[in-house]
């Protein structure tokens, strides 16, 4: 069991912590590649060093965002997003930096390189 260590915005790290966001999606790029299921993931709110500490309990892939967001259920990935379609947006704008000096700055070119992974998380 390893601890991992990964930022989010104060809005998803609060659902989090009212239990409303039980999956992170992230792109599977390398440093994800190293999350194994019943390893710890540290979330770290943005603008602030409060953290929530969650143990990884299943672990998806796919090469989708739309797929794997319909699979995990909307409302337990973006309580907040009231459709599939604008999360998918919000995904595929994120900065993306592992392959950057290859063209690829955004979630939407890295998904094509990594694909997806969805993790199940449980607050510990």
């Amino acid at each position: 069991m390893t601890l991992h260590e990964m930022g989010l915005n104060e809005q998803y790290f609060t659902d989090i912590i009212q239990g409303k966001k039980i999956y992170e999606l992230r792109i599977h790029d390398s440093k994800r590649r190293k999350i194994f299921l019943d390893d710890f993931i540290v979330f770290t709110k943005s603008k602030t060093n409060e953290q929530v500490k969650c143990k990884v309990v299943e672990i998806i892939l796919d090469d989708s965002f739309k797929t794997i967001l319909e699979y995990c259920k909307l409302e337990n990935v973006m309580p907040s997003i009231k459709s599939i379609k604008n999360a998918v947006n919000i995904y595929e704008t994120i900065p993306h930096n592992e392959l950057h000096n290859q063209g690829v700055t955004t979630y939407k070119d890295a998904i094509r390189h990594f694909g997806v992974v969805a993790f199940k998380l449980e607050v510990v």
